[in-house]
């Protein structure tokens, strides 16, 4: 991107000396280079006044100190400077202190001119801190970003949010970089003569033949070309501005932005990692940011969240919903995110209109519910925030479709398996399995287990992938607290286990033979068990389905008396049986073969 030059106000530009007497208090960096080798004082300790490594002792990246400098001036301060190699980024901050930034390049980052920034690293994680001035230094023009989801932290180029220069300026930011509406902080805009590379183009995670792993590929090997732009880049924010279509809104799906209302953004798909590929904002997602400015208030019944913190907000726009319905009673799969796409779950805040904070229902108005410490009112869509695989459906209990399913219930057809008959379908754990085998392979992300049912499991039910890893996909997870608990004590099968079901409106997440239990670290739907008979003889008579658990588990004895068990991984199933039971259950390594218990 071709970047132009302003005036820094305060400051002699493209002079043959480092003496700029009128500069005091605010550092500089220098214009262009001016071709002279004069020598300087600038303090900066290295002895030839400059860190571009061309040998001429004027510094196109020197330091001077400056006053007067402009709320919205744009070159004061080396954070944020033009570069095109780390070494143009150096500073000494005296005392032997020196800046570690480095430069974001053109070619290797894409950020036009280069960007000299403070980066994480795995050495340094952190290389800056927002209560400490001399790592990313204020008066150099930084400002320190803390992403604390990874535990990392960023210096760049501060700029300045106000209630109109959400379009009108890009105050501190310099041509070719907008001032991000999030964070007050400078990052690659778009350039006016190149509206078809720099607004014409969208990321997609995994393209052309990059990795799915959630990153984003540097060098902008993960573009691709916007069917039909029609979007313009503003001279005066540099960002790109288009007119979204009539039907979209906040929270509807999107490829790029475009796609969303004016001046929305589009959460784009991908994955959550390298090592996990599940889906984050599937499909995509419109959001508004900055809905707390004059003018950004969020459209329609959207609610405009605080995402980040009290002392780092983060306002955006998301699609609204009701967190359970009143009129109904709670059900997991039909009535828990109305409201939202599919996929999607729906979360309370008590930052909403009708969100109270609560300990039970009589903490909230009349016809609302205690969920999740929060009085049911206003919520939002969000991603993840219960994984429900589509093709998991639970058990009708053949009297109230409303009322929550039981284990002896009814499992109507489903449409990933509509060649089979329904009478052949079994109910397990609440949910509907669907018989499979060659000719009727089950629904994508499930597998056909080895009793020729289609793995779709539920509390205490297996979940692990044809790989063996754990699949978080593959059962019901309400609220999100479902997890998938792989080896060791759970078996090589898994077991799944949902978490919090002690908090206000999970009461009735523990479906009949499971039980809501302080274990594990804490509370969790476990599948109980009746301990197999003294004396029980036989694998199949006193394992798995015979004594209340999933194939490969067997009931372990929660208290002293033995009437009280927990289905966990048999010992007999293990490769060394006796030292299993040594490792996992501090016994004595006996194994007892035919109940599958250790001791």
């Amino acid at each position: 991107m071709a970047l132009g030059g302003l005036a820094v106000f305060g400051c002699a530009r493209g002079d043959d000396d480092d003496d700029d007497d009128a500069c005091e208090g605010i550092i500089c960096r220098d214009g262009g280079p001016d071709g002279d080798a004069d020598a300087d004082a600038d303090g900066d300790g290295d002895g030839d006044g400059d860190a571009d490594g061309d040998g001429d002792g004027d510094g196109d990246v020197d330091v001077d100190v400056c006053t007067g400098a402009a709320e919205c001036d744009n070159e004061c301060g080396i954070v944020g400077a033009e570069c095109t190699n780390d070494r143009q980024c150096e500073l000494d901050l005296g005392g032997g202190q020196r800046l570690p930034l480095y430069c974001m390049n053109e070619g290797q980052y894409g950020w036009p001119g280069g960007y000299c920034a403070g980066l994480p690293s795995q050495n340094q994680p952190r290389p800056c801190a927002a209560d400490d001035d001399q790592t990313c230094p204020e008066a150099q023009g930084g400002v320190c970003i803390e992403d604390t989801t990874n535990e990392v932290s960023y210096c760049l180029r501060k700029c300045v949010i106000t209630d109109d220069n959400w379009d009108d300026s890009n105050c501190g930011c310099r041509p070719g970089y907008e001032c991000a509406l999030g964070g007050e902080y400078c990052v690659p805009g778009c350039r006016v003569d190149n509206v078809e590379e720099d607004c014409c183009r969208r990321w997609e995670d995994g393209a052309n033949d990059q990795p799915f792993d959630g990153e984003v590929s540097q060098g902008g090997l993960e573009l691709v070309e916007i069917e039909d732009c029609v979007a313009t880049c503003d001279p005066v924010t540099f960002r790109c501005t288009f007119t979204g279509p009539e039907d979209a809104a906040v929270g509807t799906e999107c490829l790029s932005d475009q796609d969303c209302p004016t001046n929305g953004r589009c959460l784009q798909q991908r994955a959550m990692s390298a090592e996990d590929d599940s889906l984050v904002w599937e499909g995509g997602y419109c959001v508004l940011d900055a809905c707390n400015l004059d003018g950004r208030e969020c459209p329609g019944d959207s609610n405009c969240v605080n995402a980040g913190t009290d002392d780092e907000p983060f306002w955006i726009c998301l699609q609204a919903c009701t967190v359970a319905p009143n009129d109904s009673e709670f059900d997991m799969y039909a009535s828990h995110n109305p409201g939202c796409r599919d996929n999607y779950g729906c979360t309370g805040d008590s930052g909403l209109a009708g969100n109270d904070e609560c300990e039970d229902d009589a903490g909230c108005e009349d016809g609302q519910r205690c969920i999740d410490g929060v009085c049911n009112g206003n919520g939002y869509c969000q991603t993840l925030a219960e994984r429900l695989n589509p093709a998991i459906h639970f058990c009708a209990d053949g009297d109230d479709e409303d009322e929550l399913p039981d284990v002896d219930g009814q499992c109507a057809d489903d449409p990933a398996t509509e060649e089979v008959d329904e009478s052949t379908f079994r109910c397990s754990d609440g949910v509907c399995q669907a018989p499979c085998d060659a000719d009727n392979p089950c629904a994508e992300e499930t597998i056909c287990g080895d009793d020729g049912f289609c793995r779709w499991s539920n509390v205490g039910g297996p979940c692990t992938n044809e790989d063996g890893d754990a699949d978080d996909n593959s059962f019901v997870s309400p609220y999100g607290q479902g997890l998938c608990a792989a080896g060791g004590i759970f078996g090589e099968d898994g077991m799944v286990l949902i978490a919090s079901c002690d908090a206000p409106g999970m009461e009735n997440i523990c479906l009949e033979g499971k039980e809501c239990m302080d274990i594990f670290g804490g509370f969790y739907c476990v599948d109980t068990c009746e301990m197999a008979a003294e004396g029980c003889e036989g694998a199949d008579n006193c394992q798995g389905d015979a004594v209340g658990c999933a194939a490969g588990m067997s009931c372990f004895a929660l208290t002293a008396d033995g009437t009280d068990g927990i289905c966990l991984a048999s010992c007999s199933e293990q490769d060394g049986p006796d030292q299993y039971c040594a490792d996992n259950f501090n016994q004595a390594p006996t194994c007892n073969v035919d109940t599958g218990t250790c001791g």
